[in-house]
């Protein structure tokens, strides 16, 4: 530590900036620059050390389990100046989440297309497609030409409604994309109007530790 901290006062550093990302149970890109006093980068020779020593006194959060996603930012290493210099080093970071939000849709269909859902239809389902609900079905019957086309009908209309509708949530992260319409909970209301949860995730933010 000695030596590590003469070659950083012999090539006159003010700090380290240590850059990095990680998440998916891995660190991901880094990078590590050095600034002298007038905020100009300084190549040095020492670039290993700063680094290893980086890892041994900051914890990263690289293990993702589908909330925790991981977290990016710079952790500074500055020189401390007392009878025992030592290295401070100091994380300013955000962790991401994924967080999971429902909105209560509700349809107004044909009394044909509602007398359909009403008898047929337990519930509503994704089919991780976007081109794609199935039905969960009450009773077991056969699916003649004319029934297939308004069964046909009422999943148009379902995935126009998620597609067109404006999400309730009003925080500051980012909707994540999906790659089908995660729906369920159907509430059969009359006056041919069903209710119907769409649920979606979101990507929040939070200040790391």
């Amino acid at each position: 530590m000695k030596e590590l901290i003469e070659k950083w006062k012999q090539f006159n550093i003010d700090r380290a900036e240590f850059q990095f990302s990680c998440g998916g149970d891995s660190m991901g890109d880094t990078e590590l620059y050095f600034y002298d006093k007038d905020n100009k980068e300084v190549e040095v020779d020492f670039h290993q050390e700063i680094e290893n020593d980086i890892y041994n006194n900051v914890t990263f959060y690289d293990s993702s389990d589908g909330h925790f996603q991981g977290e990016a930012g710079t952790v500074t290493v500055t020189l401390v100046e007392e009878e025992e210099p030592y290295f401070q080093f100091d994380k300013d970071a955000q962790s991401e989440y994924s967080e999971s939000y429902t909105d209560r849709i509700q349809i107004e269909f044909s009394k044909e297309q509602y007398d359909y859902l009403e008898k047929h239809v337990e519930d509503i389902r994704d089919n991780y497609s976007i081109d794609s609900i199935v039905f969960a079905y009450k009773i077991d019957f056969f699916v003649s030409p004319e029934k297939d086309l308004i069964e046909k009908s009422i999943m148009e209309i379902i995935k126009r409604e998620c597609d067109d509708h404006e999400y309730e949530y009003s925080g500051n992260g980012e909707l994540e994309d999906s790659d089908y319409y995660d729906v369920n909970n159907i509430e059969f209301l009359g006056d041919n109007k069903i209710n119907f949860d769409l649920n979606y995730r979101v990507t929040e933010y939070a200040t790391s530790d």
